[in-house]
């Protein structure tokens, strides 16, 4: 069972000391990501990546919940579990972390990867934003084992043009 308190104390131990005090973001499974998803409008999930791993993750952890104040209406945050991003990545058609993804009520609104400066990280989520976004199929909220063997192909994200997996 996940206690209340930022998911990283759990998935990310060597970075929990630099986070701000008082945060309470939920630690997304995709074994419950379509109930977490329909739960609001805008959802902003991190992916942070191997802090250990990909220095500018720590930024990017630490720049995360001023991300989540600034946005007016403010996004439902949640921070993906470690053994679920390469998944959600793949699924998204993003490939690299740490990452942050967008969903408005199961539909997929975009994505930004790697730091970026404050004025980038404005006009991108801006975007993304005014995206009516692309509809998330059945077969994205399952988790690997209920998967059948015949649906490992890729499907095509029609928002992004890029492959994800069904």
């Amino acid at each position: 069972m996940t206690r209340p308190g930022f998911p990283l104390e759990e998935d990310y131990p060597e970075v929990r000391d630099r986070l701000l005090a008082g945060e309470r973001y939920q630690r997304v499974t995709v074994g419950g990501l379509r109930e977490y998803l329909a739960g609001g409008d805008v959802s902003l999930l991190l992916l942070p990546g191997d802090p250990s791993a990909i220095p500018e993750s720590h930024d990017v952890i630490i720049i995360f919940p001023e991300i989540v104040r600034l946005l007016a209406p403010p996004p439902r945050p949640g921070v993906v579990a470690r053994a679920d991003e390469a998944l959600l990545l793949s699924r998204i058609g993003m490939t690299r972390t740490p990452a942050l993804a967008f969903f408005r009520n199961l539909r997929f609104l975009g994505g930004i990867d790697r730091l970026r400066n404050w004025a980038e990280y404005s006009a991108e989520i801006g975007e993304i934003l005014k995206s009516e976004g692309t509809p998330l199929p059945d077969s994205f909220f399952e988790t690997p084992h209920e998967r059948a063997p015949e649906s490992e192909g890729r499907i095509l994200l029609p928002m992004t043009g890029r492959e994800g997996l069904p």
